[in-house]
């Protein structure tokens, strides 16, 4: 059995802030691997800072399993092959919809936070990056473990 990869980009054009870095497990069955990139410009004004604009680039790779000899064995055993791999394949898919969420709903926060001056703004901006890792590190691990294929 070999793999095969699927690589979703999404580009900027700002300079790097914040890199937050995924990789699921390998079950023997699938891989996402996901990068998540945020990069912000700072505006003063009014006494405060607040992140004018904000960008989040997005990378996601999926590796999935192939049979090359699919073809040359019993229809059954092909027909029962191609339904494991649209399961595995929806299994990745939804880890992938996972992290572009995230990366949606962190621009929202981000573009909510306030400080009074731009290190505490930027500060705040690196913890949001820092609990929104680990909450989407959360949902991963939760998701394997009731879909059941998380496992080694």
């Amino acid at each position: 059995m070999s793999s095969m990869r699927r690589t979703y980009v999404r580009p900027s054009r700002f300079s790097t802030k914040a890199v937050l870095r995924g990789r699921r497990v390998r079950s023997g069955q699938g891989l996402t691997y996901y990068q998540v990139v945020l990069s912000w410009h700072f505006n003063r004004g009014d006494g405060e800072c607040v992140l004018s604009e904000v960008k989040v680039d997005v990378e996601i790779t999926i590796t999935l399993p192939r049979w090359p000899g699919v073809t040359r064995v019993p229809e059954v055993e092909r027909l029962r092959w191609h339904e494991i791999r649209h399961r595995i394949e929806q299994h990745e898919y939804t880890h992938r919809d996972f992290t572009v969420e995230m990366a949606k709903e962190l621009i929202s926060e981000l573009r909510a936070l306030r400080a009074r001056t731009c290190g505490a703004l930027d500060r705040a901006a690196q913890r949001a990056l820092a609990l929104s890792g680990a909450a989407l590190r959360e949902r991963h691990a939760a998701f394997d473990a009731v879909d059941g294929r998380g496992r080694n």
